[in-house]
Order: structure tokens, then C-alpha cells, then sequence
């Protein structure tokens, strides 16, 4: 406590050129207040980090379910080495790739064609880009499934 810190205070105050123990004890809170202060802000920054990782977990989540029980799309990435930011997925049929990506690109979805080596699709869902998005995202794909489906 300060209290008890006061007699080494007054004793340091000799060796600081007769700055007094009082000024010497206000340094010291001044700088206990802002370490305090600092931890509080780490405490902060953490429970934000948690709350965007849930979201983070929450949009590959809800693709990843949807791609794992779709009868048309796949996710070709086994489970255990699946990225949360980066998703690829393919139908198994090239031109209905393709379709999907035009189709989608004119839905306002963009950037969903897959890495020119692999093919397919993929899904970017870095920080900034909303749960809404993915949900949205979704929604476009089960039509999507379905009017394929009508036409076989």
C-alpha cells in the first residue's frame, strides 16, 4: 500500500535531490492508475477479439452446413483442413460452375470464381466481410439448388 510505501519514499526523496515524499508518492499513483488503466484496455481488447472470432466461426459455420448438406454444391476440403476465411466449393460439373458464377455475379455476389488452378467457386469471407453476406450468400445458393433441381 501506499502507506507502507512511504517511509522507502522518504528515503528515495533524499537521493532525488530533496524531491519530497508527497510528489514522489503522487508519481507513483499517477503511474499505478495508468498501468491499471493499460490492463483495463488489455481486458477490453480481448473480449472484442473473442466477440469478432464467434462471428469469424459463425460465417464459415453457416456455409460450411449448408455446402455439407447440399445435393448440389461440395466443399472438396476435408473437414479437419477447412479454412473459416477462405471456402472453396464446386458443383462436379464445370459449365454449371460457371453458370453459378455468372449468375451470382449478376446477384451481386462477386469475386466467387475459384483459384484458376483448383476451379470451382470460392467464398472470401475475411473480417470485413458481414455474417449478413454469408447468410445472404446461402440463401442465393439454395435457390440456386433448387431451380437446378427443376430442371432435371
Amino acid at each position: 500500500s501506499l502507506h507502507d510505501a512511504l517511509p522507502i519514499l522518504h528515503a528515495m526523496s533524499i537521493s532525488f535531490g530533496g524531491t519530497t515524499a508527497m510528489e514522489i508518492a503522487k508519481k507513483y499513483q499517477e503511474v499505478k492508475d495508468l498501468i491499471e488503466f493499460v490492463d483495463d484496455r488489455k481486458k477490453d481488447i480481448a473480449i472484442v477479439e473473442a466477440e469478432i472470432q464467434e462471428i469469424e466461426d459463425e460465417k464459415s459455420r453457416l456455409l460450411y452446413e449448408f455446402l455439407d448438406n447440399s445435393k448440389l454444391f461440395k466443399s472438396p476440403v476435408f473437414a479437419n483442413d477447412r479454412s473459416t476465411t477462405n471456402i472453396p466449393f464446386v458443383t462436379g460439373d464445370e459449365e454449371l460452375d460457371r453458370r453459378f458464377i455468372k449468375e451470382a455475379d449478376e446477384a451481386g455476389f462477386k469475386n466467387l470464381k475459384g483459384h484458376r488452378l483448383v476451379g470451382g467457386m470460392r467464398a472470401s469471407l475475411y473480417n470485413a466481410f458481414p455474417l449478413e453476406g454469408v447468410r445472404a450468400l446461402v440463401e442465393f445458393m439454395e435457390k440456386f439448388e433448387t431451380e437446378v433441381k427443376g430442371e432435371n
